[in-house]
């Protein structure tokens, strides 16, 4: 079954997707999130007519994707200082543009 796009659905998809590697770019650039194992991304370019790769961080990655799926939830496991809440809440202001006051009071918390 082939999808065909309206012209204005390739423009939000292509903005969307902009967001999303801004995001990214800038948490990685500022040493917002800091970890090691990486996840390998595999896409293929229109450009090129080519199957790439691209290695993203894959915490970092994972949380960013799982905020577009509307109503979804995360879980993020860790130790003290690892940096889960600000990940959270930065990762809030820049999809939502809310506070970070009102980012930090819609978190859930849980501890066992």
């Amino acid at each position: 079954m082939e999808v065909i796009l309206t012209l204005t659905e390739i423009v939000e998809e292509t903005n969307l997707r902009k967001k999303v590697w801004k995001i990214i770019n800038i948490t990685q650039a500022n040493q917002l999130f800091v970890h090691s194992k990486n996840l390998e991304i595999k896409y293929f370019d229109e450009g090129t007519q080519k199957v790439n790769t691209k290695s993203l961080p894959e915490i970092l990655s994972i949380c960013v994707l799982n905020a577009l799926v509307p109503n979804s939830a995360m879980i993020l496991v860790g130790g003290h200082g690892g940096g889960k809440t600000s990940l959270t809440k930065l990762l809030g202001r820049m999809f939502t543009g809310s506070s970070l006051s009102d980012i930090e009071s819609s978190i859930i918390r849980g501890h066992n």
